[in-house]
């Protein structure tokens, strides 16, 4: 008995496109670091890596749903949230632990960092970010 797998969607082309983006992103990122260095005056206009990764994302999920399509007739909603959850959440909460635990020794980084922890684990960041700000009056 063996187990069919549906072939894997790869285009190893996107890469390159992926690392430009990434590059892109960090640069304009790192700018308080970048004062008087060539890449300075480029992490001006290196805004636009992110436009690149949402792009890129638009084109790859759109091509695996009429992919999808395609072969079954129909678009299994559930099965496609499921696979990007289980594509994204891992390094998101790996990220937010390795975040919090590099952050937490930092003086004055930690007043609010358990509620900021709990409020990015269950996707409430936005309305704990307001609750935080000061009042206008």
């Amino acid at each position: 008995m063996s187990l069919e797998t549906k072939p894997r969607f790869y285009l190893p082309e996107l890469d390159g496109l992926r690392f430009i983006a990434f590059l892109l992103v960090f640069i304009h990122n790192a700018n308080p670091i970048l004062k008087r260095t060539f890449l300075e005056r480029f992490s001006e206009y290196s805004w636009f890596g992110v436009d690149l990764f949402f792009c890129l994302s638009g084109f790859l999920i759109t091509k695996l749903l009429v992919m999808e399509h395609r072969q079954t007739g129909k678009i299994n909603f559930r099965n496609f949230y499921i696979r990007r959850i289980l594509k994204i959440w891992p390094l998101y909460f790996f990220y937010l632990i390795l975040g919090s635990i590099i952050i937490a020794p930092v003086d004055g980084r930690n007043i609010n960092l358990p509620w900021h922890i709990v409020s990015l684990s269950t996707f409430t960041f936005n309305f704990a970010y307001l609750a935080l700000l000061p009042l206008p009056f």
